[in-house]
């Protein structure tokens, strides 16, 4: 373990690596989520550690919610429930699979695929 789990109830912010476009921008505007979508990405533990710890997020083996860190301490596999990963993390939910960089989950929450 590289460093003490971050829990929800943390409050410290991070500022977020994502800067969309002008194109992507106006979209999140006209339709009412810029502020949410900002919001999001600097709630994101993943974004305050490579922000605030580069070098810890750069020694990271696997970037495990709470679930996933008791499955792998139980079983010592890497593994979670889709179910239980719920939060800020490049999910695709509906494909049951983690989302590509390039998507809009993958740009708010920059974990490298094979941190995942």
């Amino acid at each position: 373990m590289l460093r003490p789990a971050i829990t929800w109830l943390d409050s410290r912010k991070a500022r977020g690596s994502y800067r969309p476009n002008l194109l992507v921008r106006s979209a999140f505007r006209l339709i009412g989520k810029d502020k949410t979508v900002r919001k999001t990405m600097r709630d994101g533990k993943c974004n305050w550690i490579q922000e605030n710890e580069p070098r810890i997020w750069e020694e990271t083996w696997k970037y495990a919610l709470v679930s996933g860190f008791l499955n792998f301490r139980l079983t010592g596999a890497p593994f979670d429930s889709v179910a239980s990963v719920v939060g800020h993390v490049p999910m695709n939910y509906r494909g049951r699979r983690w989302d590509s960089p390039r998507s809009l989950h993958g740009k708010l929450f920059p974990v490298d695929p094979d941190k995942l």
